[in-house]
């Protein structure tokens, strides 16, 4: 399922940023959220996989619109001068949502009060459902309607074009690379991570309620201080050039995994030190990445732009998944570590060029470019 989604948010994610682009972002969010909310009511119905997997798609479809307005709302509501702690706030807001998934939603069929486990599922998919719906009511209430006006007579296709170019711009370019990494890592760390954890335990010999507690530590402290960390990503990334502020969480996020990679089994006080400063580097490339497109996306693409971002993740997904499990089986547990520590590596290098062109001034500044759509041509 997870593979048909991602081929599906490959699929259509430049189209609905295009889209918002002409119509607005609040059509977009809206159509996302409730097509997502919609999946969730449907699912538990699903009699065949065949079923299943149209349910499965429709959800994608939202989620795909929604991963790309989200991005787009962080260029267009905050300030320059204050995109960085909204972009701080909005990880530690994920971080809190993820949270709450965990320990409400996902404990629903525990607390219903039904001898029927199937019914118990279904309540729990009609609770979040629910929520997703009552978000979209929400954004209907509180969001700005209207488009920007330069795109009302261009074509869809000059959008997502002009989105693709942008790349042009050395700064989307390593926002783009950041969004490659950062989703990367994250596959890697809610995944692969659990599977090492999990295996390493099983032939201890260890008990299944002792492995998935050890899977539950371990994976909480690196999303805790993950959580507590992105409002300082935010904070820097209004205090310093964000640029600067990429190429450090790029270094956190290599020391990090390199450091994961290099351990011969995740127990004891070291695999801890390694996955905080592993949580660091993940939070910090999300954050940065985000804060450094918003900045310097053209207003009138910003849409198409984001969906470029959010597509260059949703490849590392697929490539991370497929290439990422074949050396866990190949060659150590730990190397899908290595292979992300190498996504970071090369943002990390591609920041300190772009910083030090930057520098030197061989690369403009924002506010000296007048950006249009036919820039690019």
């Amino acid at each position: 399922m997870g593979l048909y989604n991602e081929i599906v948010i490959i699929a259509t994610i430049t189209f609905w940023g295009s889209v918002s682009d002409k119509i607005g972002r609040k059509i977009v969010y809206i159509i996302g959220l409730n097509l997502m909310g919609i999946s969730m009511f449907l699912h538990p119905m699903a009699t065949t996989f065949e079923v299943l997997l149209v349910y499965r798609i429709i959800f994608a479809l939202g989620a795909s619109a929604s991963v790309a307005m989200l991005v787009s709302l962080l260029a267009d509501y905050p300030t320059n001068e204050t995109r960085g702690r909204t972009g701080g706030l909005m990880g530690l807001l994920s971080g809190l949502g993820a949270l709450i998934g965990l320990f409400g939603f996902l404990q629903i069929p525990k607390w219903a009060n039904r001898n029927s486990t199937t019914g118990n599922g279904q309540i729990m998919y009609w609770c979040i459902g629910g929520w997703i719906i009552i978000s979209a009511i929400i954004l209907a209430v509180g969001l700005a309607p209207g488009a920007n006006p330069r795109n009302k007579h261009e074509s869809y296709y000059t959008i997502i074009r002009d989105g693709f170019k942008a790349a042009k711009r050395p700064k989307i370019a390593l926002a783009y690379c950041s969004s490659f990494a950062a989703r990367g890592d994250s596959v890697v760390v809610t995944s692969l991570l659990s599977l090492w954890i999990n295996q390493y335990e099983i032939s201890k010999g260890a008990s299944p309620e002792h492995t998935a507690s050890q899977v539950g530590v371990i994976s909480g402290v690196c999303q805790t201080v993950a959580l507590i960390t992105a409002p300082l990503f935010g904070f820097l990334g209004d205090k310093f050039d964000r640029v600067l502020c990429q190429i450090v969480a790029a270094f956190v996020a290599t020391v990090g995994y390199i450091f994961l990679f290099l351990l011969e089994s995740p127990e004891g006080s070291l695999v801890y030190l390694a996955v905080s400063i592993v949580g660091i580097g993940e939070i910090g490339m999300v954050i940065s990445s985000q804060i450094l497109l918003t900045s310097e996306s053209p207003d009138n693409i910003r849409g198409a732009v984001s969906g470029f971002f959010g597509l260059a993740g949703s490849i590392s997904v697929l490539v991370s998944t497929k290439l990422g499990g074949y050396l866990f089986d190949n060659w150590r547990p730990s190397s899908p570590f290595f292979l992300v520590g190498i996504y970071n590596a090369i943002v990390l290098i591609l920041g300190l060029v772009i910083w030090w062109r930057s520098e030197k001034k061989m690369i403009k500044p924002f506010e000296e470019i007048e950006y249009t759509t036919s820039q690019y041509d």
